[in-house]
């Protein structure tokens, strides 16, 4: 491919990626803030201070001290025309003194038509973009801390790129009812030869009573002037005895058992619903004693390059 034609094709796709952003956003590395996790995506996009499952490698990595000792969460999403998609895997534990998580966020554009300056077909070529992290999280009573570690790395035909980044959150647990906290995303980060604006979440999460969770989150980018509004609800309904509603503040620890039998049992149901910077989001889920399963729903807004409404399917298995 000559240098003119890799020009043309790189400015294409980039533009493919950078509409999987649900605001107007042309920082390097965009593509790395669509949003993870099913879950989070149902209820507006929201998450720092209620997240509580794997994706809090996304969210905010201070989360990740409300996992079980073992957790696995894997995403899927198609959120564009021109063959593009987005997933979502990661692996968390924990650690004699604290916990510890690797996560892997790719945003592909496949078979993408190129065409030279002469309108002759090229061939077709694809852009792999890949985020890949190491998330630490320490726990106290109240005060919960998070940092991640990450690399960008860009492939386009023959050509790569490469990048660094670094996340840090809190969460603030003020009781039983109330949660607050914020993330600091990119506080440090390059890709290529650019700065990575750093942006800012706070939040809070409400369990007024069993099994419902109110979420409200503001995001604010660096050099940017509009803020980012985002807010969202859960009610999960139990079925069955000694069942675990939920794993935030609101929920109830189901007893310990072993026996195959029981990996199933338990089963519960939970209904999300939110509003993302304007945008109407939706979704369900249904839990096992060890497996979850999400479906998150996002509306596309009238002023994004995405081109069409969102679909994003979640699994969890957690021990």
């Amino acid at each position: 491919m000559n240098k003119r034609m890799k020009i043309f094709t790189l400015v294409l796709l980039t533009l493919c990626l950078s509409g999987l952003l649900f605001a107007e956003n042309n920082s390097a590395a965009a593509w790395s803030r669509v949003g993870t996790g099913a879950k989070a995506m149902a209820m507006g996009g929201t998450g720092v201070a209620s997240i509580d499952n794997i994706s809090a490698t996304y969210w905010n990595p201070a989360g990740l001290a409300r996992l079980k000792t073992f957790e696995f969460g894997s995403m899927i999403t198609d959120i564009q025309n021109f063959g593009t998609t987005y997933n979502f895997v990661a692996l968390g534990f924990r650690l004699p003194n604290g916990y510890a998580a690797v996560s892997w966020n790719n945003a592909n554009v496949d078979d993408f038509q190129g065409y030279d300056e002469n309108n002759l077909f090229m061939g077709t070529f694809g852009n792999y973009e890949h985020n890949i992290g190491l998330s630490y999280a320490y726990d106290s009573p109240k005060i919960k801390i998070g940092v991640t570690a990450k690399a960008f790395i860009s492939s386009i035909d023959d050509d790569s790129e490469t990048g660094f980044g670094s996340d840090i959150g809190i969460i603030y647990d003020l009781n039983q009812y109330l949660s607050f906290g914020a993330m600091f995303r990119d506080i440090y980060s390059k890709y290529v030869d650019d700065t990575v604006p750093t942006q800012l979440t706070v939040g809070a999460a409400i369990h007024p009573v069993y099994g419902v969770t109110l979420t409200s989150d503001i995001k604010k980018e660096q050099h940017e002037e509009n803020i980012i509004y985002c807010a969202g609800a859960e009610y999960w309904v139990g079925i069955g005895e000694d069942v675990e509603v939920s794993s935030t503040l609101s929920g109830i620890a189901t007893e310990e058992k072993s026996s195959w039998d029981n990996v199933l049992s338990n089963a519960q149901g939970g209904v999300r619903i939110g509003v993302n910077d304007g945008a109407i989001t939706a979704g369900f889920g249904l839990r096992y004693k060890i497996i979850e399963a999400n479906y998150a729903y996002g509306a596309k807004k009238d002023d994004l390059l995405e081109s069409r409404d969102s679909h994003r399917f979640e699994i969890i298995f957690r021990f």
